[in-house]
């Protein structure tokens, strides 16, 4: 969307004073060199705005109209105007090309403006909850249908007799054996039977028994793929 400045002239300027020279050299091989013309009315179509755009787009079609002009011989009346009408077909082609592709640029901007507001807003309400779970007296585990522990916050950890520096950031519940009765909990909540208050108690080897009490909630199912998540909400008793 940016008008006509300094950035003009390196960006499609240099282009297109490049092409030109080309388009206008005397060739001995007939080479056109007018489809080369378009990289630059494509550039400031979708960088700049609709004026630049038209503008570098009717900047072309008179050089083309130009070109075709004065390369007119007094010879061959017909293949004179063939040129211009060819020129002008190209410079109108262009015209309408620089239009088109500065809508679609506009509409694309225009769709990637809220989805770029609604990632932010995701990413902070993402922050937040981590905050909100991370300062939670009460443990929260989100376990996976393979009893992957996909996040622990500091109590659970501390109620599963875990440290954060041997245990790894992801871990199953099938790991130690004192988690035997989360395993049951996790399945049972998988199997479609929600887990509300129920009493478990976790044998640990190097330090004393605990008392938990354990709540489950399965999450929506998530994205296409339809799996959805067992959160296991645990309080020391």
């Amino acid at each position: 969307g940016r008008g006509f400045d300094a950035l003009w002239l390196p960006t499609v300027g240099v282009d297109l004073m490049f092409f030109a020279v080309l388009q206008l050299q005397p060739s001995v091989a007939q080479i056109n060199y007018t489809p080369l013309l378009a990289l630059p009315v494509l550039m400031a179509a979708i960088l700049g705005s609709r004026p630049l755009a038209l503008g570098t787009a009717a900047l072309v079609a008179l050089l083309l109209l130009g070109h075709a002009a004065w390369a007119t011989s007094s010879a061959s009346t017909w293949a004179d105007t063939a040129d211009l009408a060819q020129a002008a077909l190209a410079g109108a082609g262009l015209l309408l090309l620089a239009l088109l592709t500065h809508q679609m640029a506009a509409r694309l901007a225009r769709e990637e403006a809220p989805a770029r507001r609604n990632r932010v807003e995701a990413q902070v309400q993402s922050l937040v909850s981590n905050l909100v779970v991370e300062s939670l007296s009460d443990g929260v585990l989100v376990v996976d249908s393979t009893l992957l522990v996909r996040t622990a916050n500091p109590a659970a950890r501390v109620m599963l007799g875990s440290d954060q520096e041997v245990t790894p950031h992801l871990f199953s519940l099938q790991d130690n054996p004192a988690w035997t009765q989360l395993v049951y909990i996790a399945q049972l909540s998988f199997a479609g039977s929600p887990v509300d208050a129920a009493e478990v108690i976790l044998h640990h080897d190097e330090r004393i028994t605990s008392r938990l009490q354990v709540r489950t909630q399965r999450t929506p199912p998530i994205g296409d793929s339809g799996v959805s998540l067992c959160v296991m909400f645990l309080q020391d008793l």
